[in-house]
């Protein structure tokens, strides 16, 4: 029970990082957090299937600071450029 609760607040806190609205200005950015929530979202498509083993996501992050950017529009261009590179791998196999 407990795993599966903290389970549930890591896909809700992912989310919501993801799901900020876009705005007129910038605001602060953690591009980790965008990336972490990004890979979790896609998760599930990950996991191994009928075509492919599963794929496994290295995250050896620098020490970046925040940046003033507009985090629902980098999120975007994250879930794209990992969302892609699943599609390219379940196509070559």
């Amino acid at each position: 029970m407990s795993m599966a609760c903290d389970r549930l607040k890591n896909i809700s806190t992912s989310l919501r990082t993801f799901s900020r609205t876009n705005q007129d200005y910038k605001v602060p950015f953690n591009i980790h957090e965008g990336i972490d929530s990004t890979i979790l979202i896609l998760k599930h498509r990950l996991k191994a299937n009928e075509q492919r083993p599963a794929i496994e996501v290295v995250t050896n992050y620098g020490n970046l600071p925040q940046i003033e950017s507009f985090p629902g529009q980098l999120n975007q261009v994250f879930m794209n450029l990992i969302a892609n590179a699943i599609d390219a791998l379940d196509e070559s196999n």
